[in-house]
């Protein structure tokens, strides 16, 4: 995806100061406009692959207007995000999903989407979110709703933070219970009485697409959980994923849906994240973990379920054998809940994913048992461990658990008291390791020394693609290093060393290595105190090397044209984020599938 944050009307002095953009002739045009300028030129030359994402961009009516009309001649734009701009316009061609969040919509601008919605024959993903004057009153409700009636392509529905109104909620909810096109629905972040719950009941047994709702952030009220409950526990729907993070639910709503899924057969991942059930919340989600077949995916992570509650999960693992996917994060566990899931993984064959982050296992004890787990343990291939003491003690033993493991991919590690001496011992352990792809070691003490172990792995590793040495003190000198061992690794694709206080020294041996190194696709630099024109020299050095760097883009050989294209590319491949740039920032190259998480 490519996304524009917080750009406003900032002008982009510091790129005066570089090559590209010496000779450019018209600089009024380039000055304050020149970010919606670079955007709307690049929708008409169909430079922007798939995604667009705009957020806090000010743009004017002029620039609307311009994007509305490179809107209606682009053929490449799949996904259009308008974010806080107060942009909306009919022209709406070839785009497959459009997300709305944070414009002053009201009744005239929803009847210029409901028009688009009834003529577009492409767009299959639409996401209107806290929009303040689309509080869907009854009017406004009633033009949405004749849209989605006449639409027989739209497949992904969101409404977040939009139906507070009784009123609207039943006008939308009628409409959708007779859609047969809608497979996800998200009315997070709003209000359901029990006439809402028994809407949103009907749609899950009278829709026969729907595979995917999310009421995050949504309060529903203890009968209104029974009614839902009720329709996943006779299974008269075809509801797979569900999404019930930081709904409110208390223990009473809680037990109501864990009776539910003892006998459902249909949900295969469920979210019930941020609801501080407790250790008790804990042990009815173990009653079904011991009788469920179908759930595969399970998030209980910031519910405060302390040892007790960590304990009875464990158990139910020992008997489940269809969940692959477990989040605990944040849960107060400690080392002594940690051990006892340890000991259950022991012997579990099915789990593939753990999340531990952030559990208060404040000794070694909780690492040393998990190690452990991992020398005889062959499913799990993923274990998020950060926020947890691991320390010298801890590195040790996952040192022997990463040489003897076979299956495990993903490790992270991040804010675990790892010194120089421990990230040592990691380091030797990858070095024999050949099937960990991504690790995280950020925010940890490791040093400049840490950094050069780290690099002599790489000269010689094949198998790491990511890499993750945020915030590790590193300088200048363990940016030597890795630099050095990147010019001949063939394999990392992806390297964080933000605010590592390098300076402009390290910059230049990033510098070098970018002009090399033919694998690098990510890289973060950002907070690191070096000077803006090592900066500039980084990006120049990675638009020179842009073959490298996954891009296909057509030369074109008219002057003017050619100079707005080279500094489109420099853009593109700029990673770095500073106060004086324009906040572009490019995830991959071509436009990545996942969606950026949007950040405020």
């Amino acid at each position: 995806m490519f996304s524009v944050h917080d750009c406003g009307h900032k002008r982009w002095d510091l790129f005066k100061k570089t090559e590209t953009t010496s000779v450019l002739k018209d600089k009024q045009k380039w000055d304050e406009k020149i970010g919606s300028y670079l955007i709307i030129t690049a929708l008409l030359e169909n430079k922007i692959r798939a995604d667009l994402c705009l957020f806090r961009v000010d743009f004017g009516f002029k620039e609307a207007k311009d994007l509305a009309e490179a809107l209606k001649v682009n053929s490449s734009l799949t996904t259009l995000a308008l974010g806080w701009n107060g942009l909306c316009d009919e022209n709406l061609k070839t785009l497959t999903k459009l997300i709305i969040i944070g414009n002053n919509f009201g009744l005239q601008s929803t009847k210029v989407l409901a028009k688009a919605l009834e003529i577009n024959k492409s767009l299959t993903s639409l996401h209107v979110l806290q929009n303040n004057s689309m509080r869907m009153e009854i009017e406004i409700a009633k033009e949405f709703a004749n849209a989605l009636q006449n639409n027989d392509i739209l497949t992904n529905l969101g409404l977040e933070l939009n139906l507070t109104s009784n009123n609207g909620v039943n006008v939308i909810g009628r409409v959708i219970q007779s859609n047969k096109t809608l497979s996800s629905i998200n009315f997070g972040y709003n209000k359901f009485d029990l006439e809402g719950a028994n809407l949103i009941a009907n749609t899950l047994q009278s829709n026969t697409k729907l595979t995917k709702l999310s009421l995050e952030h949504t309060f529903v009220c203890l009968e209104g959980v029974k009614v839902i409950a009720k329709v996943l526990q006779f299974n008269n729907n075809v509801l797979a994923c569900l999404n019930f993070d930081s709904a409110d639910l208390d223990s009473d709503s809680l037990k109501e849906i864990c009776t539910a899924l003892q006998s459902n057969t249909t949900l295969i991942a469920l979210q019930l994240g941020g609801n501080d059930f407790s250790s008790n919340g804990a042990k009815e989600m173990a009653k079904v973990l011991q009788v469920n077949k179908t759930l595969t995916s399970l998030s209980l992570c910031y519910n405060l379920i302390q040892p007790w509650g960590a304990k009875d999960i464990a158990r139910a693992l020992e008997f489940n054998t269809t969940l692959t996917y477990l989040n605990l994060r944040k849960n107060r566990i400690g080392c002594e809940g940690t051990r006892e899931l340890a000991k259950a993984l022991e012997n579990n064959q099915t789990l593939t994913s753990l999340n531990l982050q952030h559990n208060f296992s404040h000794g070694p004890e909780g690492a040393k048992a998990m190690a452990y787990m991992l020398q005889v343990n062959t499913t799990l291939n993923c274990l998020i461990f950060d926020k947890n003491y691991v320390g010298f003690p801890g590195a040790k033993k996952m040192a022997k658990a990463i040489r003897i493991n076979p299956t495990l991919t993903r490790l992270s590690l991040g804010y675990s008291s790892l010194s120089s001496e421990a990230v040592k011992i990691l380091a030797k352990a990858i070095h024999s390791n050949s099937s960990l792809t991504c690790l995280n070691l950020r925010d940890n003490c490791m040093g400049s020394n840490g950094a050069k172990d780290i690099a002599k792995t790489l000269q010689t590793n094949n198998t790491l693609t990511s890499l993750n040495l945020r915030n590790n003190s590193i300088g200048s000198e363990g940016v030597k290093a890795l630099t050095k061992a990147l010019q001949t690794n063939t394999t990392l694709t992806n390297l964080h060393l933000n605010n590592n206080e390098f300076g402009a020294e390290g910059a230049k041996y990033i510098e070098k290595c970018l002009k090399i190194n033919s694998s690098l696709t990510e890289l973060f630099v950002d907070s690191n105190s070096s000077e803006e024109e090592v900066e500039v020299s980084i990006a120049i050095a990675v638009e020179k090397n842009r073959q490298k760097w996954m891009t296909t883009y057509q030369r074109i050989k008219d002057p003017e044209t050619e100079q707005k294209q080279r500094f489109l590319d420099l853009l593109f491949f700029n990673r770095k984020v500073k106060e004086g740039f324009p906040s572009w920032i490019l995830n991959s190259l071509p436009c990545s599938e996942r969606v950026e998480t949007m950040q405020k």
